[in-house]
């Protein structure tokens, strides 16, 4: 599959490799110096379909991945 996140933005970038966590892929995109708007987005593994998107401006600092033996968890502070 593929999906389409530009939502217009021509100067949008997703640089870093998505992570995929169980049935969902989390991705960044960046370009706030080109004047996108920079967000993380989660979409489902199976289809690629956008499940939710958060501005990385309505959060509080950076988000965090904790590797655990049995799990991962992702952080995301200022919801």
């Amino acid at each position: 599959w593929s999906s389409d996140l530009s939502d217009g933005q021509p100067d949008l970038q997703l640089t870093a490799a998505p992570l995929a966590v169980k049935d969902k892929i989390i991705v960044g995109a960046a370009g706030g110096d080109l004047g996108t708007r920079d967000f993380i987005a989660a979409l489902d593994g199976a289809t690629g379909k956008l499940l939710c998107a958060i501005a990385r401006a309505q959060l509080a600092r950076t988000p965090e991945l904790h590797n655990q033996p049995n799990q991962t968890m992702l952080f995301v502070f200022g919801l």
